[in-house]
C-alpha cells in the first residue's frame, strides 16, 4: 500500500497542475504500439507485468475522469455451506460506486481506479459486507530510452464471486509470474495485495533489457470461514533481454526468481524457484499480439521444518491479446510453479483463461469468460490436510446502453471446484449465480 500512496499523491499533484492551466500535451508515445521499426520497442507480454486491456480499440482514450454508480442484484445458490454440508442460497443487493482518473503526458502516464462495494443479503444479514478495490499504475520515461513502471492493486472482499462485471477491465496477462486466484471460497473475508515495478532500457534500435520485481500477499481474515486454507505471500524478481526483427517480431530470454511462502498454524512452508525461459511475440497489427514461451524451472521446497527437496520441471505458456474496433479478447495458458492461492504450499499450476467482448450494435454488447485451473502440490505435505484440486468456471453477460449515461446488464456464472481435503471447499462443488445490474456513469476530459 505504500506504493499506492506514493503514486496517488504524485499523480494527484500532477493532475492539479494540469487542471490549473498547464497546456495540454499531445498523445503520449509512452505506451506506443506502432509497428514502425523506428519507434520505441514494446515490452512483450511474457516479460510484462500488465494485463491485456479489454477495451474496444474505438474506446481507447486518456486524460479523463470517469465516475459510475452500479446497483446490482445477485442470486447465488451456494452463498455458504452449513456444518452438515448443505448449500445455502440467497439473494444479495449491492451498491458499487467507482471513480477512475487516467492521464497521459509525453513522459508520464498514470491511472488510478477505486471501487468500494456494499452488499446486503436478503436472508443472511449477518454476512452483509463492505468491499474495497483499488488499483494504481504509472509509467515515467526517465530518459528517451529508459522507462520506469510501478503498479499496485488492493482488494478486500467477502465474496470474490460477487464482483461486478464492468466490461473493459483486464485480468489476463501473458507472464509466467502472477498471483494464483483460482480458488474461490464461499462468503469469506479475504485481503489480496499485489505490487510490482519494472525498469526497461532500449539501448539500440531493436534491442531492450529490463528488470522487475513483484510482491503479493494473501490474507484470510476469518479463520472460522476458511478452514484448510492458509495465508500466503510471494516475492520475485526478473531480468530480460529482447530483440525485435522484421519490425513486428520479438524474441528474447528471461530469468525469474520467486520465493513462495505459506503460513500454516505455527510454521512456514517455502518454495524457491529459478526459471529461465525463451519467448517469442508477434504483432500482426498494432492491436493484436501472439506470444509463446518455455524453459526449465528448478524448485527447492521446505515444509514443516524438514530438509529441502529439489526438483526440475518445465515452465511454458502462450497468450493472445486482441483489440479491434468492436471486438476485444484475451486468451492465456500457463504451466508453472506458483503460490497455492491458499493451499498449504506451492503448486504446479496448469491454468487457462479467456475473455471475449463483442459490440453487437450501437446499444448492445455481450461478453463471455472462462477459466480452468488444476493445482497440484509441489511437495505433498505427508498429511491429509489437502492434496490440491481443480476448478472450472464460466460467465456470459449482455449489456444495453440507454443514452449517454445509463446501461443495464444481465448475466449468468457457473463455477465447479473439487478440493476434497480442504474443509472450507470440500462440499462446495458447484455454484450458480445470476445477476442484474443498472449503472449510471459519466466521463469528463482532463487538462483540456
Amino acid at each position: 500500500m505504500k506504493l499506492c500512496v506514493v503514486v496517488l499523491v504524485f499523480g494527484l499533484g500532477v493532475a492539479y497542475a494540469q487542471s490549473s492551466g498547464a497546456p495540454p500535451a499531445a498523445s503520449s508515445p509512452l505506451l506506443s504500439t506502432s509497428d514502425d521499426s523506428s519507434s520505441l520497442l514494446l515490452v512483450p507480454p511474457p516479460v510484462s507485468g500488465s494485463s491485456y486491456s479489454l477495451a474496444f480499440a474505438s474506446d481507447e482514450r486518456s486524460n479523463y475522469l470517469k465516475g459510475a454508480l452500479t446497483f446490482q442484484a445477485n442470486h447465488d445458490d451456494d452463498v455458504l455451506t452449513t456444518p452438515s454440508g448443505g448449500a445455502v442460497a440467497d439473494w444479495s443487493y449491492s451498491i458499487w460506486p467507482s471513480i477512475e482518473i487516467n492521464q497521459n503526458w509525453p513522459r508520464f502516464h498514470w491511472r488510478v481506479a477505486y471501487m468500494p462495494g456494499f452488499t446486503f443479503y436478503q436472508n443472511l444479514s449477518s454476512y452483509n459486507q463492505q468491499d474495497h478495490n483499488l488499483s494504481i499504475s504509472g509509467e515515467y520515461r526517465l530518459s528517451p530510452h529508459v522507462t520506469l513502471g510501478l503498479r499496485d492493486s488492493l482488494q478486500r472482499t467477502s465474496n470474490l464471486y460477487n464482483q461486478p462485471v464492468l466490461g473493459s477491465e483486464g485480468t489476463i496477462g501473458g507472464a509466467p509470474q502472477g498471483p494464483n486466484n483460482s480458488i474461490v471460497t464461499p462468503v469469506s473475508d479475504v485481503l489480496r495485495n499485489t505490487a510490482g515495478g519494472d525498469l526497461t532500457y532500449q539501448y539500440g534500435r531493436n534491442d531492450m533489457v529490463g528488470l522487475g520485481g513483484t510482491v503479493t500477499n494473501l490474507h484470510f481474515l476469518n479463520a472460522s470461514q476458511d478452514q484448510g486454507l492458509y495465508d500466503a505471500a510471494a516475492r520475485g524478481g526478473s531480468v530480460f533481454y529482447t530483440h525485435r526483427f522484421a519490425a513486428r517480431h520479438y524474441v528474447g530470454v528471461s530469468y525469474f526468481y520467486q520465493q513462495l511462502l505459506t503460513y500454516p498454524t505455527g510454521t512456514e512452508n517455502q518454495t524457491a524457484t529459478n526459471t529461465v525461459i525463451g519467448f517469442y511475440t508477434f504483432y500482426p497489427r498494432r492491436t493484436l499480439s501472439f506470444s509463446i514461451f518455455g524453459g526449465p524451472q528448478h524448485a527447492s521446497t521446505q515444509q514443516f521444518g524438514t530438509p529441502a527437496v529439489a526438483q526440475w520441471s518445465p515452465a511454458a505458456g502462450a497468450s493472445i491479446g486482441w483489440q479491434a474496433r468492436h471486438t476485444s479478447a484475451a486468451v492465456s495458458y500457463l504451466y508453472t510453479i506458483s503460490d497455492g492461492g491458499g493451499l498449504i504450499g506451492a503448486v504446479h499450476s496448469n491454468a487457462g483463461a479467456l475473455t471475449l467482448r463483442q459490440q453487437l450494435s450501437k446499444a448492445w454488447s455481450a461478453g463471455a469468460s472462462g477459466t480452468y485451473a488444476d493445482n497440484t502440490l509441489v511437495e505433498n505435505a505427508g498429511t491429509a490436510l489437502n492434496d490440491g484440486g481443480h476448478s472450472v468456471g464460466g460467465s456470459v453477460w449482455a449489456q444495453r446502453t440507454f443514452g449517454e449515461h445509463f446501461s443495464a446488464q444481465v448475466g449468468y456464472s457457473h463455477l465447479h471446484q473439487n478440493y476434497d481435503n480442504v474443509a472450507a471447499l470440500a462440499t462446495v462443488t458447484g455454484r450458480n449465480r445470476e445477476w442484474m445490474a443498472v449503472t449510471y456513469s459519466f466521463t469528463r476530459p482532463l487538462g483540456r
